[in-house]
């Protein structure tokens, strides 16, 4: 009588142990955006420390997760997406989406912004204001450097307009390049 009551012991702590081993099996997939698969995606399982992976160079992961929990997919500048884990789950391949945060309404109450017009009133009374195939540019605002020489700056005893250029201006460099079709030197700068 003894030994049947430990043999339906064992037997029913055997029966628990292989129902839980059945709950407890390997997830796995590919996680991926709007342009591919997505390297080092952290898979957790919510509420357990213990069971993160993270994704391969190619997005691929496996997570050994039971039915009933939820897999958190986490990446930086990406919305998180909650899975639950069914009775049938064993593949499971999310697309994440980046999180884009909405402001409010943005209002422009003044500008630094010269009109075409302005700009071409100024032309005839300031020398920095130049015109171009493109319209009249303010030197001031140019995102480059606009340097001029007047004529009164150029001396008859330069050796040429490359060497004034080159000794006048800072960072202007000149060469020779000798044409080989025409034999004729081309002038850099």
């Amino acid at each position: 009588m003894k030994n049947a009551k430990l043999f339906t012991l064992l037997l029913f702590l055997l029966s628990c142990s292989i129902t839980w081993a059945q709950n407890l099996r390997e997830i796995s997939g590919k996680v991926s955006d709007s342009s591919g698969p997505l390297e080092d995606v952290r898979i957790s399982i919510k509420d357990k420390d213990e069971s993160t992976t993270f994704s391969s160079l190619y997005g691929s992961y496996a997570i050994k997760a039971q039915t009933g929990d939820i897999l958190m997919f986490t990446y930086a500048g990406m919305k998180t997406v909650s899975i639950q884990i069914e009775d049938v789950t064993r593949y499971i391949n999310p697309i994440l989406y980046p999180y884009v945060n909405q402001l409010d309404e943005v209002i422009v109450e003044s500008s630094n912004r010269i009109s075409a017009n302005v700009l071409a009133q100024r032309y005839f009374e300031r020398r920095n204001v130049i015109q171009s195939a493109y319209g009249f540019i303010d030197g001031d605002r140019t995102a480059g450097n606009i340097l001029f020489l007047e004529q009164d700056e150029i001396m008859p005893v330069n050796l040429g307009l490359a060497n004034l250029l080159q000794n006048r201006f800072p960072g202007v460099s000149t060469g020779i390049l000798q044409n080989l079709a025409s034999g004729v030197p081309v002038f850099l700068m």
